[in-house]
C-alpha cells in the first residue's frame, strides 16, 4: 500500500490519543451521572454514537492520505504528452514550389494538427539563426493558433539556418517535464547551414524525445523571393532552394522519430493533422497505457464511503441534542469525505473535457473546486476558466481564472489566458470606452505573465497588446465626446 498525501498519517496518533480520552469522559460522566441519579444509567447508545463519529474521523484522515494498493489498467486520459512544434522561418521557406508557399503551407496544417491535439499540451519554437519560443507548453487551443497565424521570417533572429539550435531550444523547454511523454515535430526544408543537428538529435534520442522531422517543399526546388519582389541572387544567378531530404532523415534516425515527406499537394493523407494521428498519437497512447498499468489504484473513495456511513449511522443513533464537541466531530468527517469527492469530480470533469462536452466539463470543475483543499483550488479554478472558454463563455472564463492568477505555480498561465479572455471580450464589445477597458485590463494581465515569466512569447503578447492602445483611447475620447 502506498499513499498520496502520507503526511496525513502522522496526525493519526494524535486523533487516536484524543479518541481515547473522549471515551474516557464519555464513560467517567456515565458513571457520574448514574450515581447522582441513583440507578443504573445505560451508557450505550451515547458510547456507541462517539465511538461512530471517532471511527469516522479516522477513516477521513487515512482517505485524505489518498491510499492505492492493487493495480489497475483502467483507461485515463494523460494531460502530460507535450509536442513542441519547431517550424523553419528562414527566407528560403518562403519559396513557392508549394501553395501558397513553403511557410504558408506549414501554418495551414499547423492549424490542422492544433484541433487533432484532444488536451495534449503542444508549444511553438520559431527558428532562423536561433530559436525562439513564441508560445510555451499549453493545452489552450485559441493562443497556440494566434501564435502560428502571426509566424513570419522576422519571428526568428536572422542568421544561417541552424536546425541544431533549434532542437537545442525544444530539448530544454522539455526538459522540465521529463516525467512526459513527449516529442519534437521540426518543419523544415531541411536546409542547414551550420551542420550540427545530427549530434544533437542523438542527444535527443538518449533522452527518449523522438524528432519527428517533416519535410517541405521539391526537390527539384524554386528561387528564394525577396523582400523587393524579386528573387534572391547569388554572382548574377538566382539562388534555388530545394528540400535536402537526407538532412531530415538523419535527424529523424538519429533521435528514434520517422521522417515524413509533405507532398506538394495538399490532401487528407499528407496534412500535419492526419500525420500526427497516424505517428505522434499512436506513440502517445501506447505510452499513456504502460504508464496506467503501472499505476497503483486510488482507494480514497473506500474510506470516504465508510467514513460518511459512520456518521450516518451515529445520526441514526442521536438521542436528542448533540454536543458540541460531536457537532465538530461530524463537520470534520464531512469535511474529510467533501475532499474526497472533489477528487472524484475533478477526474469526473477532465473525463468530461477530454470527450469535448465543456460546458459539463467547467460545472464539474466548479463543483470539485467548492469542496476541495485550498492547495488545490487555483489547478481546478484554472481547468474551470479552459473549460469555459473552450465553451465560449468568456464572462464565466474570467471570474473563474482569477482564482488562479495569485497561485505563483499557476500566475504566468493564468494571467496569460486572463489576457487572452480579455482581449475577446474586447473585441466583442460594442462600446469603445468598454473596449478600451478591457484591452487596458488585458494589456495588464499580460504584463503580470511577463514578470512571472520573462519568455519571448509573453513579451510579444504584451507588445501586441500594447500596439492599438492609442487608436482605442482615441476612439474612447470621442465617444465620450459625442
Amino acid at each position: 500500500m502506498t499513499f498520496a498525501h502520507p503526511l496525513f498519517l502522522f496526525v493519526l496518533p494524535f486523533a487516536a490519543l484524543l479518541s481515547v480520552g473522549a471515551l474516557l469522559w464519555q464513560r467517567a460522566q456515565a458513571r457520574r451521572l448514574a450515581a447522582f441519579a441513583g440507578a443504573a444509567a445505560n451508557p450505550r447508545f451515547a458510547m456507541l454514537q462517539l465511538s461512530l463519529l471517532i471511527g469516522a474521523v479516522l477513516l477521513g484522515l487515512v482517505a485524505l492520505a489518498g491510499p492505492r494498493w492493487g493495480r489497475s489498467n483502467e483507461e485515463v486520459m494523460s494531460r502530460s504528452r507535450n509536442v513542441l512544434l519547431c517550424v523553419d522561418v528562414s527566407r528560403s521557406m518562403l519559396a513557392r514550389d508549394v501553395r501558397p508557399d513553403r511557410l504558408g503551407r506549414a501554418k495551414a496544417d499547423l492549424i490542422d494538427l492544433v484541433s487533432e491535439l484532444q488536451g495534449d499540451r503542444a508549444g511553438l519554437l520559431a527558428f532562423r539563426g536561433k530559436g525562439v519560443l513564441l508560445c510555451p507548453l499549453t493545452t489552450d487551443r485559441a493562443f497556440l493558433r494566434q501564435a502560428i497565424e502571426a509566424l513570419a521570417p522576422d519571428s526568428a533572429p536572422p542568421g544561417e539556418t541552424d536546425l541544431a539550435d533549434a532542437i537545442a531550444k525544444g530539448l530544454d523547454v522539455l526538459s522540465d517535464d521529463s516525467g512526459a511523454h513527449q516529442a519534437i515535430v521540426l518543419i523544415s526544408d531541411g536546409e542547414d547551414l551550420a551542420g550540427r543537428a545530427e549530434a544533437l538529435a542523438k542527444e535527443a534520442g538518449k533522452r527518449g524525445i523522438p524528432i519527428f522531422t517533416v519535410g517541405i517543399g521539391s526537390a527539384k526546388g524554386a528561387p528564394i523571393p525577396t523582400t523587393t519582389g524579386g528573387s534572391l541572387t547569388h554572382e548574377g544567378s538566382v539562388v534555388q532552394s530545394h528540400l535536402t531530404e537526407q538532412t531530415l532523415r538523419a535527424i529523424a534516425q538519429a533521435s528514434g522519430g520517422t521522417y515524413i515527406p509533405l507532398a506538394t499537394a495538399s490532401t487528407a493523407q499528407t496534412t500535419l493533422g492526419a500525420i500526427y494521428t497516424r505517428y505522434l498519437k499512436r506513440l502517445a497512447d501506447r505510452e499513456a497505457r504502460e504508464q496506467i498499468e503501472q499505476a497503483f489504484t486510488d482507494r480514497t473513495g473506500l474510506f470516504a464511503t465508510a467514513a460518511v456511513l459512520l456518521i450516518l449511522a451515529a445520526g441514526c443513533l442521536s438521542l436528542g441534542r448533540v454536543s458540541r464537541a460531536k457537532r465538530a466531530a461530524v463537520a470534520l468527517a464531512l469535511l474529510f469525505a467533501g475532499v474526497a469527492n472533489a477528487q472524484e469530480l475533478a477526474r469526473d470533469a477532465q473525463r468530461a473535457f477530454d470527450k469535448g462536452n465543456y460546458t459539463v466539463a467547467a460545472e464539474t470543475y466548479a463543483e470539485a473546486k467548492a469542496g476541495a483543499e485550498p492547495a488545490d483550488v487555483p489547478r481546478l479554478a484554472y481547468n474551470e476558466a479552459l473549460a469555459w472558454w473552450k465553451a465560449g463563455n468568456v464572462t464565466n472564463a474570467l471570474d473563474a481564472i482569477r482564482q488562479a492568477v495569485d497561485a505563483p505555480a499557476y500566475t504566468a498561465d493564468a494571467a496569460t489566458l486572463e489576457g487572452t479572455l480579455l482581449l475577446k471580450q474586447a473585441d466583442e464589445a460594442t462600446d469603445a470606452v468598454q473596449k478600451l477597458n478591457a484591452h487596458e485590463a488585458a494589456l495588464d494581465a499580460f504584463a503580470r505573465a511577463l514578470r512571472a515569466d520573462p519568455t519571448a512569447a509573453a513579451q510579444r503578447n504584451l507588445s501586441r497588446t500594447q500596439a492599438p492602445l492609442a487608436d482605442l483611447r482615441f476612439d474612447a475620447r470621442r465617444a465620450k465626446a459625442l
